[in-house]
């Protein structure tokens, strides 16, 4: 992880602010609008994210209950943090709220705009606005939601965001978020690594992507030598991803990757009643999209390994990395104790 200081930030939320902004114009010229996805897979696959219908599959559940708070009142007021290009915004003042979204890349906004003048009159609204969530200043009693989705593990300032949220929030209002939280863990990665070794034996994959996973990888090995040499391009393409580049790009990269991770849950915990916390994906996410998307299979495969990542979760081997967080704004004394922030995140 990049080192960030009051001497760099500027340069670095500026190279931030440019990876969202190349990342938002590839999504475009890969067919991706927002709210409208007319491609079943982006060109280069990166995560569930860029494939439709397994990233439905997987995490449809969890948009459908931000849809669903959205429209809990006739007009309901929403606030989108790190909106990107709009899709979600879009989705829910389909349904009659006013949401304002905001996001660090003027480019993703720029699109944003685009898109919402093409989509026409719809029966809410949505505003598009540029901001950096390290430094925004909320207005307050304002929003009966606030929601966030796989955004805010990139805000260094977290905390100082959350209580702008609590202040924004209406009496009663709600915060959603859903995110990412890397396991820190060094004896888990391991594992989880040599877990996604094993199941790519197994697996039906593809070569169509052969950009998602080394070719050494792509079909089961039948020799033990093969096998050790398919674990080692396996491990250290995982390796290589981490750096979160763009194609055409490869000196792009997002510098606030993960710098908040955990601490989103815990600063909400803190000072929201917390309504519901669910964890999931504890496999890299990785295996999911190797899986053959012309296989007819292809999702009862799908299920089996989240099956299998629920068994390694609740026997605490391996830990989920990704969250979905329902609160709601309490009164101004309210704040949890550490105890119970202890167990919640055991």
């Amino acid at each position: 992880m990049v080192r960030i200081d009051g001497d760099n930030y500027e340069e670095l939320i500026s190279k931030e602010a440019a990876y969202w902004g190349m990342d938002s114009e590839q999504a475009v010229q890969d067919g991706w609008y927002p709210g409208m996805m007319r491609e079943p897979r982006r060109k280069v696959v990166k995560g569930i994210w860029d494939d439709r219908d397994l990233d439905a599959y997987i995490r449809g559940q969890y948009v459908s209950k931000i849809l669903d708070f959205s429209s809990n009142k006739d007009k309901s007021a929403c606030l989108e943090l790190c909106c990107g290009i709009g899709w979600l915004a879009m989705e829910i003042s389909r349904r009659g709220a006013d949401v304002i979204g905001i996001d660090l890349s003027p480019k993703a906004i720029e699109i944003a705009k685009r898109y919402r003048e093409k989509a026409g009159v719809v029966p809410g609204s949505a505003e598009f606005r540029v901001a950096d969530l390290n430094r925004v200043v909320l207005p307050s009693s304002t929003y009966d939601l606030v929601y966030a989705w796989d955004g805010l593990h990139h805000v260094l300032e977290i905390e100082r965001l959350v209580h702008e949220v609590w202040k924004a929030l209406k009496p009663g209002g709600i915060i959603v978020i859903h995110d990412h939280a890397a396991d820190s863990s060094a004896m888990r990665k391991i594992l989880r690594r040599a877990v996604y070794f094993m199941l790519l034996q197994v697996i039906p994959t593809t070569r169509r992507h052969s950009d998602s996973v080394p070719k050494g990888c792509i079909r089961l090995m039948k020799s033990i030598p093969g096998r050790i040499r398919a674990g080692i391009l396996a491990l250290s393409h995982l390796k290589e991803r981490g750096t979160n580049s763009i194609q055409g790009f490869p000196e792009a990269y997002s510098p606030f990757e993960d710098v908040s991770g955990e601490n989103i849950i815990r600063c909400v915990v803190q000072n929201f009643e917390l309504i519901e916390l669910q964890r999931y994906l504890a496999l890299p996410q990785d295996i999911y999209v190797n899986v053959d998307p012309l296989d007819s299979e292809r999702f009862a495969v799908v299920q089996r390994l989240m099956r299998l990542d629920k068994l390694l979760s609740t026997l605490h081997l391996l830990r989920p990395e990704y969250f979905f967080l329902v609160a709601a704004k309490g009164t101004p004394e309210f704040r949890r104790e550490e105890r119970f922030l202890d167990s919640t995140f055991r």
